[in-house]
């Protein structure tokens, strides 16, 4: 039997849809339905982690902050990167930098007005995408935390970096590199390139 799309989904038999339906009359209603219920989504999840605080005594919130009470160098990023990345920060403050990191552990809905709180007295900060976003200006994460950003009045420095991709490994030493160049952002006021890839072949370790 030579089978076929045709043959499975659209024969008159057994006509079917795959995936969620929607008619046009009600769309934008159901629509707002869902953003609305997005919006309200964030005080649902910070109650249910208050909840499995008190079963497992571990807190997770919108994010985690590691040592930004008092960081001046900032990385923003998602997963499990993060243990790497806390190896970088741990051995800069032993040599006298401020850095700090956010794991971002809601995407949506994006917690933005607390994400910019606690980057609010940071002087740079490097958002780490470990996804291409193939918007020609940069990953996903970076977009929602450059957005979130805006209304700062004093925005810290902000620059993107595309890492990870197809589970490639990053070292400890490369994100003591982006802490580097985020110090020279301070130092000098120049950013340079916006967004960049760092750990493909071509070009090994750029930042």
């Amino acid at each position: 039997m030579n089978i076929t799309p045709n043959t499975i989904c659209l024969k008159k038999e057994n006509p079917l849809a795959v995936g969620p339906y929607d008619l046009s009359p009600y769309y934008m209603e159901h629509k707002v339905l869902q953003a609305e219920a997005m919006k309200a989504a964030k005080a649902r999840i910070l109650e249910v982690a208050e909840e499995f605080e008190k079963i497992s005594g571990r807190r997770y919130g919108l994010f985690e902050e590691y040592m930004m009470e008092d960081a001046q160098l900032a990385l923003v990023l998602m997963g499990s990167s993060a243990g790497t990345a806390k190896a970088a920060v741990d051995k800069l403050r032993e040599n006298g930098v401020k850095a700090g990191l956010i794991k971002v552990r809601v995407f949506r809905p994006f917690p933005a007005e607390e994400l910019a709180r606690a980057l609010a007295n940071t002087k740079a900060a490097a958002v780490m995408d470990k996804s291409e976003g193939f918007s020609g200006c940069g990953g996903p994460l970076f977009a929602e935390t450059r957005s979130a950003l805006y209304d700062l009045k004093d925005r810290p420095y902000l620059i993107n970096i595309v890492f990870g991709l197809g589970g490639r490994d990053i070292r400890v030493e490369d994100f003591e590199k982006v802490f580097g160049r985020l110090a020279d952002i301070t130092e000098t006021g120049e950013i340079g390139p916006l967004y960049v890839h760092m750990g493909q072949r071509s070009k090994e370790g750029t930042v």
